[in-house]
C-alpha cells in the first residue's frame, strides 16, 4: 500500500518528467521532491552504530550529497514498476555508502608482503564488512588456527574470521597473539597461508575492489 508521501513523490515525479530539464518550473519541482525525499534517507542514518556515524561523519555526508545529486541527475528514469520511489532513493544511498566506505578502505589497506604480515585493516566499525564476516559460513573465514597455549600447554584454536574482526577493532596480529597466548610465527604462518583467499573471496562479494 503506497503511504502519502510515496503518492507526493510519485506526482512529483510525473511532473517533473512533462517538464523541460533546464526550466525553472522543473527546478523548482525537482526542490520540492528532494526536499520530501532528503529526511527518508536521513533516516537510514540511525541504523548505523553511533560510533560509526560520530567517526565517519563526512562519509555519511558525502554519501548523502552524492545520492541527492544522483536523483537530480537520474529521476528522468525512474519507473514506478521497478519500485518504491522512497526505496529507489534508499538503495541508492546505500550503494554511495558502500562504495565511498570501500574506496576509502581501500586506500588504508596495507600488504600482505610487509614484515609484520599484517592483515589489510579496514575501516574501524565498517558495519557492511563486518556483518559479511560475523553471518559467513564458508569453509575459508572458518578455518580453525589449533596452537598450544605457549603458557599453559594446553591446545586451543581461533577462528579465522574472529582474527578478522578482532583486526576491524583495531587489534595488531601482536596484540591478538598476547591476548590468546599465540606464538606470533603461528598466528603470521596462519595468515601468510589464508590472507590472499580472503581478500579474493571478499572482492568476489563485492567488499573489497
Amino acid at each position: 500500500m503506497i503511504n502519502d508521501t510515496e503518492q507526493e513523490l510519485q506526482h512529483l515525479v510525473q511532473q517533473i518528467k512533462k517538464l523541460p530539464p533546464d526550466s525553472n518550473q522543473h527546478r523548482k519541482v525537482l526542490n520540492q521532491l528532494l526536499v520530501l525525499i532528503s529526511p527518508e534517507l536521513i533516516k537510514l542514518l540511525p541504523r548505523l552504530s553511533e560510533r560509526y556515524i560520530k567517526e565517519h561523519e563526512h562519509l555519511c555526508a558525502d554519501a548523502l550529497e552524492k545520492t541527492i545529486r544522483d536523483i537530480s541527475k537520474t529521476i528522468q528514469k525512474y519507473e514506478p514498476t521497478k519500485g518504491t520511489l522512497v526505496n529507489w532513493v534508499k538503495g541508492a544511498f546505500k550503494l554511495n555508502l558502500r562504495n565511498l566506505s570501500r574506496d576509502l578502505r581501500n586506500k588504508q589497506m596495507s600488504s600482505l608482503d610487509d614484515i609484520n604480515l599484517e592483515i589489510p585493516a579496514p575501516m574501524e566499525e565498517d558495519n557492511l564488512l563486518r556483518e559479511f564476516i560475523e553471518q559467513d559460513t564458508s569453509t575459508l573465514l572458518n578455518k580453525r588456527l589449533n596452537y598450544n597455549n605457549k603458557h599453559t600447554g594446553d591446545e586451543e584454536s581461533i577462528l579465522l574470521k574472529d582474527v578478522w574482526l578482532m583486526r576491524l577493532d583495531g587489534y595488531t596480529n601482536q596484540d591478538i597473539c598476547n591476548q590468546f597466548d599465540i606464538s606470533p610465527k603461528s598466528l603470521s604462518s596462519f595468515i601468510k597461508r589464508n590472507g590472499e583467499k580472503v581478500i579474493d573471496y571478499l572482492r568476489e562479494n563485492d567488499l573489497l575492489s
